[in-house]
């Protein structure tokens, strides 16, 4: 036991290790002594940009989401609208075209 409390003793004396600091993940810091929290970790950086990605990601996929709610919209608006045309026809065969202006294609693709 006396052994083990002068190795202990010992550790505490000794500098951190010498080596390539660049792979490490936290700065070392001499046995015994206080942190210094200013420096921050490299562990707790990566985690915060790994959670900034994730962030960005789900907001793409909901942004993906609301234009495709968008386009399935107007395309059963444009259903709707054909089946009204086609009761309210003569029954002659012609069914309405739905055209649009160009105004209203180049704003369709501006909300995308």
């Amino acid at each position: 036991m006396k052994d083990f409390h002068e190795g202990k003793d010992g550790l505490l004396t000794l500098p951190p290790p010498p080596g390539d600091s660049s792979l490490r993940t936290t700065v070392p810091s001499a046995p015994g002594a206080v942190l210094n929290t200013d420096q921050g970790n490299l562990l707790d950086d990566l985690r915060e940009k790994w959670l900034e990605v994730e962030a960005a990601e789900l907001d793409e996929r909901d942004e993906s989401a609301l234009h495709f709610d968008k386009r399935l919209e107007m395309l059963m608006v444009i259903e709707e609208q054909e089946k009204a045309g086609s009761a309210d026809s003569d029954d002659t065969g012609s069914f309405p075209i739905t055209t649009f202006s160009p105004a209203q294609i180049s704003a369709e693709q501006e909300q995308l």
